[in-house]
């Protein structure tokens, strides 16, 4: 007969114990372990503000940028249920209805609107004057209305005045200069186009 399998067999073999801790126990144990933190060797680093293979701090890179591309020049800004971009230059003699929509603020954005509060621009002109408020036309207020209000007048010597364009007023009791009128306008299928 041969011994080995039983003097194998003879070490694994144990009396049957009973163990002194209950399995909701050893659970209760196990989750107490997981809880526990362990030592952390980063808790003291020092985190590095620049790339490690550069001598020199870096710039920060936020980029401040002013669009002055062509279409801040329009003067029609659709609303955003219109299914296009707009159009550069109102038509001040509207015959259509397309035209007239133009000047309604349902439809233009850019638009007069009558139900807004409008106010001065904050800051000074170049002389340094506050920018005053426009009296209406129906008080019997201003009929001359200055095409940059930081040039007072004609001034047309400094860099930023100096643009026949930029500098002087236009006279608004012109009739051939425009016509002020806006329109309203009732969205019937209120899809906002």
């Amino acid at each position: 007969m041969n011994m080995l399998p039983m003097i194998l067999a003879k070490p694994f073999a144990s009396p049957r114990r009973r163990s002194t801790l209950s399995k909701p126990g050893l659970a209760l144990l196990a989750a107490l372990l997981t809880l526990i933190p362990l030592a952390s060797p980063a808790g003291n680093l020092q985190l590095v503000d620049s790339p490690l293979f550069l001598q020199t701090a870096v710039q920060p890179n936020i980029f401040f940028m002013l669009d002055d591309s062509g279409s801040m020049d329009w003067e029609v800004l659709l609303n955003a249920g219109a299914s296009g971009l707009g159009e550069e230059d109102l038509d001040l003699t509207p015959g259509n209805d397309e035209d007239r929509s133009e000047f309604c603020v349902g439809f233009n954005t850019l638009a007069y609107d009558p139900n807004a509060t409008y106010t001065p621009w904050q800051g000074k002109d170049k002389l340094g004057n506050d920018f005053q408020d426009a009296q209406s036309m129906e008080a019997g207020g201003f009929t001359q209305i200055r095409r940059n209000p930081y040039c007072p007048g004609s001034d047309t010597t400094s860099s930023d005045c100096n643009d026949a364009s930029n500098n002087g007023t236009t006279d608004l009791t012109n009739p051939s200069v425009l016509t002020l009128a806006y329109y309203t306008w009732t969205d019937a299928d209120s899809d906002g186009a």
